[in-house]
């Protein structure tokens, strides 16, 4: 997620001042948590981590980023699309994917099959991505040309998929197929992959007024990393004091 302040770069800088005070391990505080690239960090460097940020996207990769330390199981949601995940065409579309490259061939899941506690979260992952209808929702209207304000944040079909997935999401989430981790994991997916589109410089304080090259390639979704943890990590959304 693009967003002004990232640290990114300075990780190694801000690892080695530590370093040099003697502070290899304990409990880091990200007070203003951006993207959680910091936090992230120090958390699979084996630090307890407490991420903060007044922001709601930023809040959902802190979740997802720091909270999160185990892959979930997403029971709910996969109980619901059984017929869809057990399908030729879904299997088939998801060997065909690089990033969710999980299955050998010939595919094998049940008794005998490998073990891979990041597959439900790949497989909600290109639930979303391939599987959802699209809908002319909030971003569409506000944030697309050809909604009603006419803005250039988002080609049209991205903003139909981005509405289509948000809506997926909180009827989901309300039915009680989500756990708190699980949507916070896809909406941190659906984020990354909005934003990679996006025709922005930077900032969403305004778009461009010509279309940037990044905004002709598909929105796909791709997994968000678990970096797995035994801390009791948390994330807030919170006044900062």
């Amino acid at each position: 997620m693009r967003l002004i302040g990232n640290k990114t770069k300075l990780l190694g800088p801000i690892e080695a001042l530590l370093r040099e005070r003697g502070s290899e391990r304990g409990t880091l505080i990200d007070v203003f948590s951006g993207t959680a690239s910091v936090g992230r960090h120090f958390k699979r460097l084996g630090f307890r981590v407490i991420a903060n940020d007044h922001l709601s996207a930023c809040y959902t990769q802190a979740v997802a980023s720091i909270e999160v330390s185990r892959y979930p199981e997403f029971a709910g949601l996969r109980r619901a699309h059984r017929a869809t995940i057990d399908s030729r065409e879904f299997r088939e579309t998801l060997n065909r994917s690089p990033e969710l490259d999980l299955y050998p061939s010939p595919i094998r899941r049940g008794k005998g099959a490998p073990s891979d506690p990041s597959l439900p979260l790949r497989e909600a992952v290109h639930l979303l991505d391939r599987f959802i209808p699209e809908r002319e929702g909030l971003i569409f209207r506000s944030y697309s040309p050809e909604g009603r304000a006419g803005r250039m944040y988002f080609r049209a079909e991205q903003a139909r998929k981005t509405d289509g997935i948000l809506e997926h999401l909180r009827e989901a989430h309300a039915s009680g197929l989500l756990a708190r981790g699980e949507l916070h994991l896809l909406l941190a997916s659906l984020i990354d992959a909005a934003d990679r589109v996006a025709n922005i410089s930077g900032t969403y304080g305004a778009y461009l007024k010509s279309w940037q090259r990044n905004t002709c390639a598909e929105m796909r979704l791709e997994p968000t990393e678990v970096v797995e943890s035994l801390h009791k990590n948390e994330a807030h959304q919170a006044d900062a004091n």
